[in-house]
């Protein structure tokens, strides 16, 4: 379960505050480093997220929610408010 919840925390925190350098991602949820690294591989290869590459240096990586997914989010969110408002 707790794999679960660590791919969640990793999915909303990128959606709220944008790309985030997987260092500080790995800060904000508080997850080891194996941990981490098999969390964003998973959600990389379900499609989830998507790595970028530093041009500078090779060896940082920065994760972004892909665009369906945060249009997936959005939408849900305004149904969401909808419902409320109704």
């Amino acid at each position: 379960m707790r794999g679960i919840h660590n791919e969640f925390h990793i999915i909303f925190l990128l959606y709220l505050r944008g790309d985030l350098p997987s260092l500080t991602l790995m800060a904000l949820t508080n997850g080891s480093i194996s941990g981490h690294n098999q969390n964003v591989k998973r959600l990389v290869s379900l499609g989830v997220i998507e790595c970028i590459g530093s041009e500078i240096d090779k060896r940082v990586r920065t994760y972004r929610l892909k665009a369906e997914v945060r249009a997936l989010i959005q939408n849900f969110e305004a149904s969401l408010q909808g419902a409320r408002s109704a």
